[in-house]
């Protein structure tokens, strides 16, 4: 036997403005909202102005964000419909991430079970936590949200959406590390969890990894020319840090937030090379398919 619950979850964003020091927050949702992007639905919260305001009343049913998202889920007597919410929502979250740069993150709220068709408040022993929010120490700077923003992430959500949903690989693998690497505190952390998604994409057992990832990134991604030649010679470098980092010659990183910011446009990119492929319906499955495609460039 199954029942239907329903979630909402934060969407929270950097933006322009800090509501917390400035006089006058400056905060100003898409017009444009609702939007139902497949189960969600994104709309602006009744506690938009709440989080920048104490003396404005807040809605204990929803979010304290300007923005929220609401699903629901079937789930089983055997399936913890919290920890099947989490999924969906980090799937989402990586879809958001992977559209634009800019620090963004969802988180689920609260949990409701749909009793003779209206939401009645659950709770469950042995719950997944909700994640907490990234703690960096480093700037990820703004996520650009505007009224342009639901239109055109709308047509990106759903040409990507299936092929994430139905968590091909290795793609998914990759988005996974993606996704992980915004949660990371430090430079180094997250210059890891980059380089493991590269791997996932580009990498085989063998020798010379370091050379087949970023030879087979760099003619990949970049046109022929100097700009491969320099993105091939930065992934090199790039995994030599990796090593240094992992084997314990030092603690962090050398890397600046500019360097890091680089290697994630290219795990960015090389996600989005790959998922191209496989909406086109040749998804790249192995690494002899890629070096096929290398071929022909």
């Amino acid at each position: 036997m199954s029942k239907t619950y329903l979630f909402r979850a934060r969407f929270e964003h950097n933006w322009a403005g800090d509501p917390y020091k400035d006089a006058t927050p400056t905060y100003v949702a898409p017009q444009n909202l609702p939007i139902k992007l497949d189960i969600f639905k994104i709309a602006i919260s009744p506690n938009e102005a709440s989080g920048f305001n104490n003396d404005v009343p807040y809605d204990i049913n929803y979010p304290l964000s300007p923005i929220y998202i609401e699903f629901t889920v079937d789930a089983s007597d055997d399936r913890n419909p919290e920890a099947m919410a989490d999924e969906q929502l980090e799937k989402l979250e990586s879809l958001f991430r992977l559209f634009q740069k800019g620090s963004v993150f969802v988180r689920r709220d609260s949990t409701w079970v749909i009793k003779d068709g209206k939401p009645d408040r659950d709770f469950f022993f042995n719950s997944p936590l909700i994640k907490p929010e990234p703690t960096p120490e480093y700037e990820r700077g703004i996520y650009v949200i505007n009224d342009n923003f639901s239109d055109i992430f709308n047509t990106f959500f759903h040409k990507y959406w299936k092929i994430i949903n139905e968590k091909q690989q290795p793609i998914y693998n990759a988005l996974i590390y993606f996704n992980s690497s915004y949660e990371k505190r430090t430079l180094a952390e997250r210059l890891l969890e980059l380089i493991i998604a590269l791997e996932a994409l580009f990498g085989e057992e063998g020798d010379s990894l370091t050379y087949k990832i970023a030879l087979r990134c760099a003619c990949s991604l970049y046109p022929k020319g100097k700009e491969r030649q320099k993105k091939y010679e930065y992934i090199k470098k790039t995994y030599k840090e990796r090593s240094k980092i992992v084997h314990g010659d030092r603690l962090g990183t050398e890397y600046t937030e500019e360097k890091i910011d680089m290697l994630e446009d290219i795990v960015r990119n090389a996600i989005l090379y790959f998922l191209k492929y496989a909406t086109d319906g040749k998804p790249i499955t192995e690494p002899k398919i890629l070096d096929d495609l290398l071929f022909l460039l």
